[in-house]
C-alpha cells in the first residue's frame, strides 16, 4: 500500500511538467470504479503512457488496472524507466538547444 500512495504522489507531481497525451477514455478499466479515489490518478498516468493495466482483452477492449493488487518490483520498475525515458529526453532537448 506504501508503494502505491508514493507511485501516485510521484506521478501527481510530474504530470504537472509533462503534457498528457489524451488517448484514454472516462472509463478506461473496468475494474476501477468511477467513486475510486484514485481514478483521476491511474486514468492520468494510463494518458501519459506510464501504465497500462493488468489485463487486456483485445477483442472486448476489456481493460483492467487491478487496483487493489499489490504493486510488484517489475510494474515499478517499468513505470520508472518509462519516467526516466520521458523526462532523459525533455533534458536533452532543452540542455543542448
Amino acid at each position: 500500500m506504501k508503494k502505491i500512495l508514493v507511485l501516485l504522489l510521484v506521478l501527481a507531481m510530474l504530470f504537472g511538467a509533462f503534457p498528457a497525451f489524451s488517448y484514454a477514455e472516462s472509463d478506461t478499466f473496468s475494474d476501477v470504479p468511477s467513486g475510486y479515489w484514485a481514478k483521476q490518478y491511474i486514468e492520468e498516468a494510463f494518458s501519459g503512457r506510464y501504465v497500462e493495466g493488468t489485463y487486456f482483452n483485445e477483442e472486448t477492449g476489456e481493460r483492467r488496472f487491478s487496483p487493489e493488487s499489490p504493486l510488484t518490483i517489475a510494474q515499478f520498475c517499468t513505470i520508472l524507466s518509462r519516467m526516466y525515458c520521458r523526462v532523459s529526453r525533455l533534458v536533452d532537448t532543452h540542455v543542448y538547444e
